[in-house]
């Protein structure tokens, strides 16, 4: 960030600045265009010349920034502000949480949050909200709720109709529908009334979960709340239709709509000719094509890219090509995404001269470029182990004024890392942070599986720290990945340490974390500590599988030890002949309870439980038995 140096003499006397202003709103402009950089380059330029930023100016930043995901930069902002003798509003803190809210770095938002109250700026139901949703994004809703809660201690903050949505919404992205509707529940009593946007998210979640026949039931319940649905709300519902390969009733719902009002509109008709290529159903398409011009409905630039992308994904891209003079009959012009789709099908099919033809071939086009097709370049020529081709794919990117993101960088160093050049993976990823582009989990874990393969499980565990640096938070990928180095290098205890730590960071293990351990106990000839982690699995309900029970039966026979392998297999059988016996019993009760909450369920479910809990401390009993006899 450029420092601040005052020249500008209506600057100086605090007066408003008519270059400031004017250089402020064409920053937005070029926000809104998607033009980022440029806006940054502007503001550098405004202070280098000695001008002094408004308030609003360094709002228009934050978007600027947040869009190039340069998030280490938003904080020291309010550093400047306080450099140019002004004092952060509450606008310019909603902006910055809004960033770090929406880009899913919710933690970061909070700690904004907390500065506010620093500044004697006092949050607002807008500044909730923006958390709320902020927490939804991270998949966080239990904490979402909290903020609820305490909205609820202050008077002066009311929830409105929106933080309810933010509430359900972030429900249902965890496919959490009970919860979702005791929000919505909360909401009536609140005095607010769902809405269509309530509903629409509802019937999207069920959509989602392969349950569109429910999604198309709320309607009733819409209707007798006096909430009509509208285009996206049949949309939600004849896209789900179409997902789950239903295009019968994906079509009877298209003329249902009349009755209901809604006038069908060219996504629904987009998302049925997707839902008939799916299926391979070209009569379909064409059927859906007629039934556009019977409505009265003209293709757009997304119907034909989804014919495009049908074609493409067949292996047919030259095909798809050919559809760009059928648009140009039709007065549609094709795209980025159009172009995007055909250069990534030549390339998926190693036709990297086509690829690079049909780049050329934009210009007359009239589309400019953009960084997914270059990416999608990049990666073809890598695909093709052209390393030659990469590289003047990026002299062309620097031609055409697009910067490299995350993603280019990665797949470079995914390539170098494939082939085990380690030295040359993390040169791609030191040229990345030097370009200021902050590293992602995704980079993270190519440099951590690649050290693993490399023999480095040392050099992997130490980008723990360099995560932590980035506010990158490492996921269970990762830590299975050194997990699994630590294991294959024969270092069981480091294994085990770092597993430890992967708990006390909050991150949940899985089954592969526990047959990862439990083949490395194996290798370590200690068998009784791979079978201790069949209960700890237990304890932290991650359930074991029959390949793990294999595992640990492998353990014991490397040691000699036949009789113990055997009462594990047996141990194991006896459990799920005991768990099929627990599904019965609780099955038909599960369904009575359901019914009749009232009553309480059969003393058989609680027999069975107490004999699958005795069980588990006789396999502790074992355990400390079969150890007493090796471990000596």
């Amino acid at each position: 960030m450029t420092t601040f140096r005052s020249k500008c003499l209506v600057c100086a006397g605090n007066n408003s600045c008519q270059t400031v202003y004017s250089t402020t709103k064409l920053m937005d402009v070029l926000v809104r265009r998607g033009k980022p950089h440029e806006a940054q380059t502007m503001f550098n330029r405004l202070t280098q010349e000695g001008h002094r930023p408004t308030l609003v100016t360094y709002k228009v930043l934050v978007a600027a920034l947040s869009c190039q995901k340069q998030f280490s930069s938003i904080p020291l902002l309010l550093s400047k502000v306080l450099e140019g003798g002004m004092k952060p509003d509450l606008q310019l803190f909603n902006a910055i949480i809004r960033a770090f809210s929406d880009s899913g770095k919710v933690d970061k938002a909070m700690k904004i949050f907390q500065k506010m109250k620093e500044f004697g700026c006092k949050p607002t139901t807008h500044t909730f909200n923006t958390l709320i949703r902020g927490f939804g994004i991270a998949g966080r809703p239990n904490e979402s709720m909290r903020l609820l809660e305490i909205m609820a201690r202050d008077e002066s903050l009311k929830p409105n109709d929106r933080t309810y949505n933010n509430l359900i919404q972030a429900w249902c992205m965890k496919n959490r529908l009970e919860e979702a509707w005791n929000v919505v529940r909360k909401m009536e009593a609140s005095g607010l009334q769902p809405d269509v946007f309530t509903y629409n998210m509802l019937a999207r979640a069920y959509s989602q979960n392969g349950e569109t026949e429910r999604a198309e039931r709320l309607i009733l319940n819409m209707q007798d709340n006096k909430v009509w649905p509208n285009e996206q709300t049949c949309g939600i519902i004849v896209s789900g239709y179409c997902k789950e390969g239903n295009m019968t009733d994906a079509l009877r719902f298209l003329y249902r709509m009349k009755e209901l009002g809604v006038h069908p509109n060219l996504v629904i008709f987009n998302s049925l000719i997707k839902g008939y290529l799916d299926v391979t159903d070209k009569d379909g398409v064409f059927k859906t094509l007629t039934s556009m011009e019977e409505f009265g409905i003209k293709p757009d630039v997304v119907t034909y890219n989804t014919l495009a992308r049908a074609y493409s994904q067949n292996g047919e891209t030259e095909r798809a090509e050919k559809f760009i003079l059928d648009m140009q009959k039709n007065k549609v012009w094709p795209n980025e995404q159009t172009c995007g789709i055909i250069v990534s099908g030549y390339c998926k099919e190693g036709n990297m001269t086509d690829a690079l033809r049909f780049l050329y071939r934009m210009k007359e086009l009239r589309v400019h470029p953009n960084l997914v097709i270059f990416n999608s370049l990049i990666k073809g020529y890598l695909d093709t182990t052209d390393m030659n081709g990469a590289a003047e794919v990026l002299t062309l990117m620097k031609e055409f004024e697009i910067k490299p993101d995350v993603i280019t960088f990665s797949t470079i160093m995914n390539t170098w890392s494939s082939v085990g050049f380690m030295d040359n993976c993390e040169e791609i990823f030191n040229d990345m942070v030097k370009a200021g582009i902050e590293p992602d989990i995704h980079a993270y874990s190519i440099l951590a599986k690649g050290y693993v393969c490399a023999g480095q499980p040392g050099k992997a565990e130490a980008l723990l720290t360099s995560m932590c640096k980035y506010g990158v938070q490492p996921n269970v990928v990762i830590f299975n990945a050194i997990i699994s180095g630590w294991c294959a290098a024969g270092k069981i205890k480091r294994a085990v340490k770092l597993y430890e730590k992967m708990h006390e960071t909050g991150t949940p293990s899985d089954l592969k974390t526990y047959e990862t351990l439990i083949s490395g106990y194996g290798e370590a000839k200690q068998p009784w500590k791979a079978e201790e982690l069949l209960i700890t699995m237990e304890e932290r309900g991650v359930a074991p599988e029959m390949t793990t029970i294999q595992l640990v039966a492998d353990a014991w026979r490397a040691i000699g030890s036949l009789k113990d392998a055997n009462r594990i297999l047996k141990s194991s059988e006896e459990e799920s002949r005991q768990d099929q016996n627990f599904e019965s019993n609780k099955a038909p009760v599960h369904k009575f309870c359901a019914l009749h909450s009232s009553l309480l369920p059969k003393p058989g479910v609680e027999v069975a439980y107490t004999e699958r809990y005795a069980n588990g401390n006789k396999r502790s009993q074992t355990i400390v038995k079969a150890s007493d006899r090796y471990s000596h």
